[in-house]
């Protein structure tokens, strides 16, 4: 694979820790391998260059009238970690569903939607201990407040009842389905592992089709997906602001 350069003026970004470099030659004509934008030797090769750089970023809310091109998009990286996140819940949803559908030949049990939180919650630390949270309790979290004509803790009172079946094969196919970590399901949808209770799960191929024609975008969220683990861990908590350590003190 041809070495990727950084051209932040061509591909109209700047170089930043939410940036890791994934730009795709737009004149070049890739097959499978080069089209790659990012592996995991260029991943963990460029992220502490890229933490340094963060440090001379200059902070803060642009002026209403500044002509400063802002730098929070799509591909930010807390904004592709949720896009991950939020691809392989709803999968993962989606395929459990459909096991309890094939299962218990219903379909009046089934996951509803979850409320939000642990998508949306970017804190470094959070998503550090996410990577090892179990799908039962992942999908123990309340219900979207959409769902009003159900308790808030359906979803808990389902799996604790899927985990608990008195059909000995139920409960061992369900009991090996929801002890799997958010990470054990990265890894199987990135082709990492190989898990027997997932392998009706979409793959990642189809998965980046359904993003859009945006090439660039399909291949970067394939990229985060492929090093998930590393950006995670690779990433470190901002410190505590002047103003609030003046208030704590």
């Amino acid at each position: 694979m041809d070495e990727v350069s950084i051209d932040s003026e061509k591909n109209g970004l700047k170089d930043s820790v939410d940036y890791i470099p994934y730009f795709l030659n737009s004149d070049r004509k890739s097959d499978n391998q080069s089209i790659r934008l990012l592996n995991f030797s260029f991943c963990t090769k460029n992220f502490d260059f890229l933490l340094e750089k963060k440090k001379n970023k200059i902070t803060g809310r642009k002026a209403k009238n500044s002509k400063e091109k802002g730098l929070h998009n799509k591909y930010t990286s807390d904004n592709m970690i949720k896009k991950c996140k939020t691809v392989i819940l709803r999968i993962l949803g989606n395929l459990i569903n459909k096991k309890i559908k094939n299962i218990f030949h219903s379909n009046q049990k089934r996951l509803l939607k979850m409320n939000q939180k642990q998508i949306i919650n970017t804190h470094v630390n959070y998503n550090k201990l996410f990577l090892y949270k179990k799908l039962k309790d992942i999908f123990s979290e309340n219900v979207s407040s959409k769902c009003k004509r159900y308790p808030n803790d359906y979803n808990r009172r389902l799996i604790n009842e899927l985990l608990n079946q008195k059909d000995k094969n139920k409960k061992i196919f369900f009991s090996d389905l929801l002890n799997l970590t958010f990470l054990d399901c990265v890894e199987h949808f990135s082709g990492l592992k190989q898990i027997y209770c997932l392998q009706d799960l979409e793959n990642i191929d189809d998965v980046c089709k359904s993003l859009g024609d945006d090439v660039n975008y399909q291949e970067s969220f394939r990229c985060y997906i492929e090093n998930f683990q590393t950006i995670i861990e690779k990433k470190k908590p901002r410190g505590k602001s002047k103003s609030k350590i003046l208030i704590n003190n």
